[in-house]
């Protein structure tokens, strides 16, 4: 079972007890084994995150490729095709209430390749409108729609940025707060300091 941050960060809070409680260790000891202790928690949530981070682009790019990518990758005439309907719809497309009437037009054409490059313009520029007018027209490919919607959006706010960083973050435990990164891996290997930076 994957440790969650929550996890990691009550592991590191006991390491760190630990080594303050610890009245067999010198004060260059306990403080080596709080600065291990604090950058193991910090590779192991940066590891979280990044593996979160490409699970996340993969199902996304998966979902992109259901919905709006090209119908039949390996035929070089559709993929040429489907490159000439991408540059028309960035083209045409110039706002979001444009871009829902191309793409109900192209619907009701059957265009296939324009209606998958109009998604592709409609996501890139998070215009809602379009995507819930393909939708309508297609209601099996909703759950699919709105899941890279979400994908999209999540990665775009400012707020899910912010709350992605504090989820994947460590705080320093006192003992290395006036530290940098760099001199609290000095102290962690326990060699002497090599950096000019006062503690």
């Amino acid at each position: 079972m994957t440790a969650t941050p929550d996890d990691i960060r009550t592991t590191a809070e006991a390491a760190y007890d630990r080594a303050r409680n610890n009245a067999d260790l010198s004060g260059d000891a306990r403080r080596r084994a709080i600065a291990q202790a604090y950058l193991a928690a910090t590779t192991a949530l940066e590891k979280l995150r990044t593996d979160l981070e490409t699970a996340t682009n993969g199902r996304a790019d998966a979902l992109a490729k259901q919905l709006y990518g090209v119908p039949a990758p390996g035929d070089a005439s559709v993929s040429l095709s489907y490159r000439d309907a991408q540059d028309r719809a960035a083209a045409k497309a110039e706002d979001e209430s444009t871009a829902i009437a191309l793409i109900n037009r192209a619907m009701i054409a059957g265009d296939d390749l324009m209606v998958r490059a109009l998604l592709d313009v409609g996501y890139s520029n998070q215009w809602a409108g379009v995507i819930n007018a393909y939708v309508e027209r297609n209601p099996t490919k909703e759950a699919i729609a709105q899941e890279l919607w979400d994908l999209g959006m999540s990665s775009g706010k400012a707020s899910a940025v912010l709350g992605g960083f504090f989820t994947y973050y460590a705080a320093k435990p006192p003992e290395l707060q006036s530290l940098s990164d760099y001199k609290i891996q000095e102290v962690a290997s326990g060699q002497p300091s090599t950096s000019q930076q006062f503690a």
